[in-house]
């Protein structure tokens, strides 16, 4: 027996999708475009090296946080009560799987592109290191807090989807929880 086959098929799927690959791309390229604006901004203005790197890392850091958030409630708290509106939940419980299988399947297949667009702005990030102003352990700390925030939303997305009947109160319900 496979151990989490329904994490194992997501992730082939995952991996021949081209939709992926253009989403983390865009997200990567707003984020550039965000911090080439900040530090456009921040010079003209005639700030010093560090507030442009804290202000860089503060803004991003920000847009990175607010998406985490959010991520859950648009993106996994429908997929459990849509499964079982549909009629198809039922149906996976007469396979061989296990419930945790299902909801560990559910989570990854749609937590992980969510856990790609974080990870492509972690990077333009990391800018403030050589523009000064931001210490090594606040930048890993942000990193950190982003994954955990993410995976709350996300598991919070999850719970609530499995208690709801309609999209509408799955979505709504999330936003109430993590708010």
């Amino acid at each position: 027996m496979r151990f989490l086959p329904i994490v194992e098929r997501e992730l082939r799927l995952f991996v021949r999708r081209p939709r992926g690959y253009y989403a983390r791309s865009l997200t990567a390229m707003v984020a550039t475009c965000i911090a080439t604006g900040t530090i456009i901004v921040q010079l003209s203005g005639g700030a010093l090296p560090s507030e442009i790197g804290a202000n860089l890392f503060s803004t991003l850091s920000l847009l990175a946080f607010g998406f985490a958030l959010l991520a859950g409630p648009f993106i996994t708290a429908d997929s459990l009560s849509s499964e079982n509106r549909e009629g198809t939940l039922g149906l996976l419980f007469l396979t061989h799987l296990r419930s945790h299988d299902i909801v560990i399947g559910k989570l990854v297949s749609t937590g992980l592109p969510a856990l790609f667009w974080p990870l492509a702005i972690i990077p333009v990030m990391s800018f403030s290191f050589p523009i000064g102003g931001l210490p090594q352990p606040v930048f890993w700390r942000m990193c950190l807090v982003l994954l955990v925030t993410l995976l709350f939303s996300l598991g919070g997305g999850l719970f609530v989807s499995s208690l709801c009947r309609t999209g509408y109160r799955a979505i709504t319900g999330t936003l109430l929880l993590i708010g």
